[in-house]
């Protein structure tokens, strides 16, 4: 489930390298006991390869990392049960979905906006078109 929502990271992101970076970095955690060493694991290891990979996600993601570092000590405090924890976790990637299509939209916005500006700034004025006929007044017989 996580891979989807860090698929649609690499969609937006456009970094070939980025889901390859994620799963490699993941390995490295492993579920031994207490979820919140494990949730805490996954969160470094995807912040650090976001950070390299993909810079304009890591605010986006530090909010899903937030809601599920929370759950994951709700569960190991026995507030949660198991099923309670996958779907906050599933809410949670829901919300991180959204963000980042909304905020990869934003950044489209912005780059188009800029896109724009510059082309107005590149183009060359006209002139003064008061003494300007065109050719018109010489195909007139110079009326």
């Amino acid at each position: 489930m996580l891979y989807l929502v860090l698929a649609g990271m690499l969609i937006l992101a456009g970094c070939a390298s980025l889901d390859s970076d994620l799963k490699s970095a993941q390995t490295k955690c492993s579920l031994t006991g207490m979820m919140t060493l494990y949730v805490t694991c996954l969160n470094d290891a995807d912040e650090a390869v976001l950070r390299k990979d993909a810079p304009d996600e890591v605010q986006g993601y530090g909010t899903f990392a937030a809601a599920r570092l929370d759950l994951a000590k709700k569960l190991d405090g026995a507030k949660i049960t198991g099923a309670q924890f996958q779907d906050g976790v599933a809410q949670a990637r829901a919300k991180l979905a959204v963000t980042l299509a909304q905020d990869a939209g934003k950044r489209q916005q912005a780059a188009q906006a800029q896109r724009t500006q510059d082309a107005l700034q590149n183009m060359k004025p006209l002139g003064d078109a008061t003494g300007m006929d065109n050719g018109m007044m010489s195909m007139r017989g110079g009326m």
